[in-house]
């Protein structure tokens, strides 16, 4: 504008940034590690307007999406990639073992089982298979060994933490030897069975306890009594489940499953 006549001009310039502007591809995982398997949910980061994505998971798993979801469904340890584009070229991060999914360890026992009544004669031992040493060995009687002795006849229950944290749990059962035979089938009915988690227990002999524990070896119920007819009213949770009666006379132990 000049001020003296009151002129005034005006024009544009167009500024603009040297070169292209390459994407830089970067992105992050909610969750990077667990037993057994694992879905993550990746954020893409990618600076600079990426306009499309390829993923590889390190599994023979693909996604073109921007911010997928991948299940790893197998132990591993996997690299991840992303290679972002957008309208002047493509940039790829990679991430070297990223994702880490830890086996599990497997649990088998060997039972000696009580001599007679009374006795305390039985024995469990524990093999661990699988996981990372070393492991956390929690029974349900507070021992913490592989081998546990001593046992009168009953459901024993135990929890195995190894190294990277994954636990296995499980259950042993410790009979009576002399008590084991088909002549408990007939002494005891449990109806209906399959059940809807209310079902009756009844034996030729008074029970004097009942004790029922879930697939993991959890005791969910126990119930003293002096009747020759107990009922169940407790379970709510669909699965097979192992009740432990014990009479005068005898420790029986029978499933059922609750539908």
């Amino acid at each position: 504008t000049e001020s003296e006549n009151n002129c005034e001009s005006t024009d544009c310039i167009m500024v603009t940034e040297e070169g292209a502007i390459l994407p830089i591809a970067d992105f992050v995982a909610d969750d990077t590690e667990a037993c057994e398997t694992l879905t993550v949910h990746f954020t893409d980061l990618t600076a600079n307007d990426p306009i499309a994505w390829e993923w590889n998971f390190g599994d023979g798993g693909a996604s073109d999406e921007q911010n997928p979801e991948h299940t790893y469904s197998a132990p591993g340890v996997y690299t991840v990639s992303l290679t972002a584009t957008n309208s002047e070229g493509s940039d790829e991060m990679i991430k070297e073992n990223y994702i880490h999914v830890y086996e599990k360890p497997e649990l088998s026992f060997n039972i000696t089982h009580e001599t007679g009544i009374g006795n305390a004669d039985g024995e469990i031992e524990l093999t661990i298979t699988g996981g990372s040493e070393p492991y956390t060995i929690n029974w349900s009687n507070n021992q913490h060994t592989l081998v546990i002795s001593d046992l009168s006849a009953g459901l024993y229950s135990v929890a195995v933490i190894d190294d990277n944290g994954c636990m296995a749990t499980g259950f042993a059962e410790v009979q009576v030897v002399s008590e084991i035979s088909s002549s408990d089938v007939n002494i005891l009915a449990i109806y209906p069975n399959p059940s809807d988690g209310n079902f009756f227990i009844e034996s030729d002999e008074l029970i004097k306890s009942v004790k029922i524990f879930d697939a993991t070896g959890k005791l969910c119920v126990e119930q003293n009594t002096n009747n020759s007819i107990v009922e169940i009213c407790d379970i709510n949770t669909s699965g097979l489940y192992l009740i432990c009666i014990e009479t005068d006379n005898n420790v029986i132990n029978q499933r059922i499953v609750i539908k």
